[in-house]
């Protein structure tokens, strides 16, 4: 009926305990699980259990209504999933014992309280009682009872129904972490309010931010430690292979170039033979942010694209643009960036300034040929053109005009530095 998945212990310590398996269970066999005599009784203290799971979620989401204003407001919160979790806790005993009835495993189900803090069950007072040792507290989280509280001692059951009431058998109930669910949620309404700034926007165009943090919602401070400015750090991989990668990094990212070059052939009706590229690996990204966000695979999940070292002169915060955009917006924006730094700014008034442009430049070549997939119908924008076509001339065009190649592009990697802080 069951299988065993091993405790999965790494970086938790030993799980030894039998209640600390992870068990698959069949299906089929389950459902082949027999059903008590007059199991239909047991629908009104089912629904009573939907009601106060319902109650519990309630408060998650009344909290996304506050916590942005009030960061503290989640104390309130916490005290009231307190009583109705003891409400939950003492009706899954309650619905324990009645099952044992139906069966015939008790005369009659004990009576219990309304209210039952986990870790205060029956069972539970008998495991301190009888001095058993065991992780079954501190892995919960719940506290002690103490052993003067009513254990199995004090319901006078059947040696049958005490082999049940052990912790293997019995709901392993989890505490919510209403600190760290309230920074959770204020974090995911202040990012979800930047990322409207930029997908409100009629066009493709990066803030720095300084411009960006004018967006936030009321009640959060842009400069605090630890606030808004990390958040958004954290959610954003830069616009630029090598930015993002190691040298070994970079060295997946050529066979994966390749492999996509003949997925393009075989689209276009060739017949070829692709070999599967490599996976990436910790040691492969620049920063364990690009890690988390893009994994092995290198999918991207991250909200926001970051441009490092295309910072103003006069403003030194970062740059950002939206992952939502697709391709042709993402070249837009980027095109837009090095318009500004290089005629607006002055950058490409010396060699100085010519050698921070490349890399916004080599960003654009980058993205030539997915413009070329996927954004070159004949647009009036561009002259008729289409918009990989005319990209590519562009970059072509602005790498001669400040006086390097393509492959100078190609090869153009970041100075070494120390680790990110």
């Amino acid at each position: 009926m069951l299988h065993s998945k091993g405790a999965q212990g790494v970086n938790e310590g030993l799980k030894a305990e039998e209640w600390e398996q992870f068990l698959e269970f069949s299906g089929t066999q389950v459902a082949q699980f027999p059903l008590p005599p007059q199991w239909q009784s047991l629908a009104p203290l089912a629904r009573s259990m939907l009601d106060l799971a319902a109650r519990r979620q309630r408060l998650r989401e009344a909290l996304a209504d506050t916590v942005v204003r009030d960061p503290e407001s989640w104390r309130g919160a916490a005290l009231e999933e307190g009583a109705v979790l003891d409400a939950m806790v003492a009706l899954q005993e309650h619905l324990d014992f009645e099952v044992y009835r139906l069966f015939d495993l008790v005369p009659k189900a004990p009576s219990l309280p309304d209210r039952l803090a986990p870790g205060h069950r029956a069972f539970e007072v008998q495991l301190v009682r009888d001095k058993k040792r065991t992780a079954w507290f501190t892995r919960h989280g719940f506290s002690e009872p103490a052993d003067t509280q009513p254990g199995l001692d004090e319901l006078d059951l059947p040696a049958t129904v005490r082999l049940i009431e052990q912790p293997v058998f019995k709901r392993r109930w989890l505490l919510t972490d209403w600190a760290s669910v309230a920074v959770e949620v204020r974090t995911g309404i202040v990012l979800e309010a930047l990322e409207k700034v930029f997908a409100g926007a009629s066009d493709g165009k990066t803030l720095s931010w300084r411009a960006l943090g004018h967006s936030l919602p009321s009640g959060v401070e842009r400069d605090a430690d630890d606030g808004p400015a990390q958040w958004v750090a954290d959610e954003a991989v830069p616009y630029l292979a090598a930015l993002r990668y190691t040298d070994t990094g970079l060295a997946k990212r050529a066979e994966w170039e390749v492999t996509w070059a003949l997925q393009r052939r075989e689209d276009a009706g060739e017949t070829v033979e692709i070999a599967v590229p490599p996976k990436y690996d910790t040691k492969d990204y620049r920063d364990p942010i690009y890690w988390r966000l893009r994994g092995k695979l290198d999918v991207p999940k991250e909200r926001f694209i970051s441009y490092p070292g295309a910072e103003r002169d006069d403003d030194k915060s970062p740059i950002y643009g939206w992952a939502g955009w697709d391709h042709l917006q993402q070249a837009t924006a980027l095109a837009g960036l090095y318009h500004e730094r290089k005629n607006e700014d002055g950058w490409g008034a010396d060699e100085t300034g010519r050698a921070r442009l490349v890399p916004l430049l080599a960003g654009l070549l980058e993205l030539v040929p997915w413009l070329k997939q996927w954004h070159n119908q004949p647009n009036d924008d561009f002259g008729g053109d289409g918009p990989g076509d005319w990209y590519e001339r562009y970059v072509e065009g602005e790498a001669r005009a400040i006086g390097r190649s393509l492959d100078d592009l190609r090869a153009w990697r970041p100075p070494s530095r120390g680790r990110r802080r």
